[in-house]
This record gives structure tokens, sequence and C-alpha cells, in this order.
């Protein structure tokens, strides 16, 4: 009966494509809301995912399926070029939003092809003053048997303007662990699939858990997407998920005035007294780095380690702030001039609240 019912609203949407001729007819009936997306522990907003909806409900199509019709028309790549920058002015509007990320995602059917214009959201994003690290594009295996080499060739070119890159509904396919190594993402996101029902089911949580480890090891954040309740939401969190996102934390929303910058049903629960001095121990005993930008001079690291006798380690930072290596120098120096052992370096070096931070092999000396 599904399948028959299926095969009939397609064969519809094929007789009708002839009401979508151009991006314009179909951008007049999508949009896009706003879901936050907070730091698991914390509760403060990360970033937003911009959910692709319809305003009309009421003719049984949905956005997925527009999508497969301007793909079938051949002007998809417009049409999620146009929906990126109305999103972008969406969020640029959301002055809370400032320092956040933006999730889009992208079909990715024929990325990267000649004049394709989604090769060029980094002017776009140039345009409105938002910083290209802001923007995380969102992949996922739907449409991964159309994925070439000219689209994970498109994917890098994206990702060295400084656009982050998030696997999305992770584990929902046959094929995701061959994604997750062939794009190397910053985020993956777990499907719903396994987040359902995780508070009770000891092998979801234990894939889940698996899952958050292996990312970790790789460098990327783990999103917890779609959960529904507080217990799943305290599961997510046990099993060592950075980010969460769900109606739980928070519906999608369209107008400004439902905007957050944190939400206090998500933050830890207040500690007791032998823990807060605890914590307040360690904090004092924290020391503040110096911290050096992965493009800057040589020079520049030199002026850093001459200024800066007492410590052993710079850290590496990347444009959005975030560590990516270490550089490191003997506590003990003879010299005037400092002498660096060792430069270690990793594409995606990332050390959440927990500071499970695995050193990676040196790749450079001197």
């Amino acid at each position: 009966m599904s399948a028959t019912r299926n095969a009939t609203l397609g064969s519809d949407l094929e007789s009708s494509d002839i009401r979508w001729r151009a991006p314009e007819d179909i951008m007049e009936v999508l949009d896009h809301a706003l879901q936050p997306i907070v730091d698991i522990g914390t509760g403060v907003v990360y970033g937003y995912e911009a959910q692709l909806q319809k305003c009309e409900e009421d003719d049984g199509v949905s956005a997925e399926q527009l999508l497969d019709v301007a793909h079938r028309q051949g002007f998809l790549p417009e049409l999620e070029a146009q929906l990126f920058c109305k999103t972008l002015n969406h969020f640029k509007k959301l002055r809370i939003a400032q320092g956040t990320k933006l999730y889009f995602k992208l079909d990715g059917r024929g990325l990267g092809q000649e004049n394709d214009p989604r090769m060029g959201l980094g002017d776009l994003v140039t345009e409105t003053g938002i910083k290209v690290n802001q923007i995380c594009i969102e992949f996922c295996e739907r449409h991964q048997q159309a994925f070439t080499d000219v689209t994970h060739h498109a994917i890098n070119d994206l990702r060295q303007l400084g656009f982050l890159v998030t696997l999305d509904d992770f584990g929902r396919g046959s094929s995701e662990l061959k994604l997750l190594h062939d794009i190397s993402p910053d985020y993956v996101k777990i499907d719903r699939f396994f987040l359902n029902g995780i508070d009770c089911d000891p092998r979801r949580k234990l894939f889940v858990t698996t899952v958050a480890n292996l990312a970790h090891v790789l460098g990327a954040r783990v999103i917890a997407g779609g959960v529904e309740t507080e217990r799943e939401f305290k599961a997510c969190r046990e099993a060592g998920c950075d980010l969460v996102q769900g109606i739980f934390i928070a519906k999608p929303f369209r107008k400004a005035a439902s905007a957050k910058l944190f939400y206090d049903h998500i933050r830890t629960p207040g500690l007791g007294r032998k823990r807060r001095e605890e914590q307040e121990r360690i904090r004092n005993e924290l020391v503040d780095l110096p911290t050096i930008q992965f493009d800057a001079s040589m020079n520049e690291l030199l002026d850093m380690v001459v200024h800066n006798q007492d410590g052993n380690v710079v850290p590496v930072l990347d444009a959005n702030r975030e560590p990516r290596g270490l550089i490191f120098m003997p506590a003990a120096r003879t010299t005037k001039t400092p002498r660096l052992h060792w430069i270690f370096h990793c594409d995606h070096l990332y050390a959440p609240a927990r500071l499970p931070i695995s050193i990676p092999t040196p790749t450079c000396c001197w």
C-alpha cells in the first residue's frame, strides 16, 4: 500500500514539474527556520541549523521532493545558492547570533560542476559581512551515490575558503564510514534513529559512545541531533556528545525574538561545595598561554618565544580560534636564541571540555 502511494506521488510530482520551471517558482514556497545547537555541558548556544521548510503544507509535496524536482529540471545549483543567500540574510539579522555558527545543508548533487554557483558561496558570505568560518556546510548520505571525485574536490575547495563541514545523519546509511574518511568532517551529527530510546537501549548508547570516541580521535565534534526528552539528553551527555539539538532544547523558529543566548534547562546541575572547591583549585593552577595563528610568519613565532621565556608550549589556532597543533620548546634554554624542537600538527585537533587531548605525531623539527 505504501509503495503504491509513493509511486503515485512520484508520478504526480513528475507530471507537475511544469509548475516549477525556475528557481524563483520554488523559492516562493520554501523558507528556512533556525534551530539552536547548544553546548551539551553549559547550555550556551553554539550555532543554528537552517532547516528547510515549506511555506505551504497543503499540496502533499515535501521540501526534499522539491529539491528533486529542481534537480530534474536542471536548476538545483541555482536554487541552493539562492536559498543560501536568503538564509544568510536571515542569520545576519539575528543580532544575538553574532559569533555563532550557521549550519546549512547542501544537497550536493552535481557540486563542483562547471559554472556551479554553489562554488561562489564564499563571495555571498563576504558580501553579508559574516565570517566564512562561521558557516558549516552539511552533507548526508542521501545522494552519496552521486558523489564523484569532482564532488570531493569541490568540498575541499569550500573548506579551503574557510567553510566548515558537517557529516549529517551519521549512521543512517551503509557508506557512512567511507564518507567519514573521504570528507574528514569538522562535525558529525548522529542520526535520530540511534538517539530514540538511547536512555534504555544499551546497544544504541554503545553505538553513540563508539562514534563519539572515533570522531574525537579524528578531530571532529559530535552533535546529538533530534533529542526529544531529558533522558535522551542525559544519555547523550554520558556518551560523550559535545553539542545537542532537538525539540527538548528548542523548536525551530523564524522570528528573531525567539532566539536566546543559552538554555537554563540544559546547564549542568549545580555542584556541591567540595566539587566547587576542587574546580577552584584546578582553575588557580591553569596558565594563560599565548597562542599563535596557524598562518603566522616565522618572525612572529620567534618574537613570541623570545618574549615568553617561561613557557615551553605554544598552541596553534586556526581562523576559528580552535586548536590545530602545538609547538614544543625545551624548558631549559642555554642560548639566547630559542630552539624549537618540534612542531606538532594535525588537521583537526579538538580539545573538548573533558580534555581528552591526544598529541599527534611530530611532523617537523628544527
